[in-house]
C-alpha cells in the first residue's frame, strides 16, 4: 500500500479512537466504560503494530495538547496525568500486542490481544494506584475487574470486523 493511503488509514484510527472515546458509560469507581478498546484492537489487527502505534501515538498527542478526544470530550495532560492516562497509554500497548499476531491465524491473535488486554490493565492499575495511593487489589476489583469482560468481547469482535476490513480492502497489507 502506497505511503499516502497508510496515513490515511492511521488518521482514520486515530479519528475513530476519540469517537468512540466520546461513547462511555461512567462507573462510579471514574474510569468509563468506552469502545476504545474496541477501537485499538482493531487498529493494530488491520494495520499491524509500527502503524497502529503511530496512529495511538498520534491520538494521545493530540489528546494532550488539549483537543478532547479522550472521554467526556476532555483533553490536555492533566487526563494523561490523573487516574485514567495509565489506561489511554496501555491502548498504545494493546493495539501494537494484537498487530502482531499473523493475519489469519486466531489462536495468536488470542494469545496475542489478551496479553496486550493484561498489559493495558496493569499500566492503567499500576498508574492509577500510584496517582490516587490505593492498594493495588483494591484497584483491580473496582476498575479492571467489572471491564474484562467487555474487553475480552470488545478483542473478539475487533478480530471479527478486522478480518471483514482486510478482506474488503485488501490493500491494507499489515506492516
Amino acid at each position: 500500500m502506497n505511503k499516502t493511503l497508510r496515513l490515511v488509514w492511521m488518521a482514520l484510527f486515530s479519528a475513530l479512537l476519540g469517537l468512540v472515546s466520546q461513547l462511555a458509560l461512567p462507573l462510579p469507581a471514574g474510569i468509563p466504560l468506552t469502545l476504545q478498546t474496541f477501537a485499538a484492537a482493531l487498529c493494530g489487527r488491520v494495520l499491524g503494530p509500527s502503524s497502529a502505534a503511530v496512529s495511538l501515538s498520534v491520538w494521545l498527542i493530540l489528546g494532550a495538547a488539549g483537543v478532547p478526544l479522550f472521554s467526556g470530550f476532555r483533553g490536555g495532560m492533566s487526563v494523561l496525568l490523573g487516574p485514567t492516562g495509565g489506561f489511554l497509554a496501555g491502548l498504545l500497548l494493546l493495539a501494537v500486542f494484537c498487530g502482531l499476531a499473523p493475519t489469519g491465524k486466531k489462536l495468536s491473535y488470542a494469545v496475542a490481544s489478551v496479553t496486550g488486554l493484561i498489559l493495558c490493565h496493569l499500566t492503567g492499575l499500576l498508574w492509577c494506584c500510584f496517582v490516587t495511593k490505593q492498594p493495588f487489589f483494591t484497584a483491580f476489583v473496582t476498575l479492571s475487574f467489572m471491564c474484562f469482560p467487555k474487553d475480552i468481547l470488545s478483542l473478539i469482535a475487533a478480530e471479527i470486523c478486522g478480518r471483514g476490513l482486510l478482506k474488503a480492502f485488501p490493500f491494507l497489507e499489515r506492516k
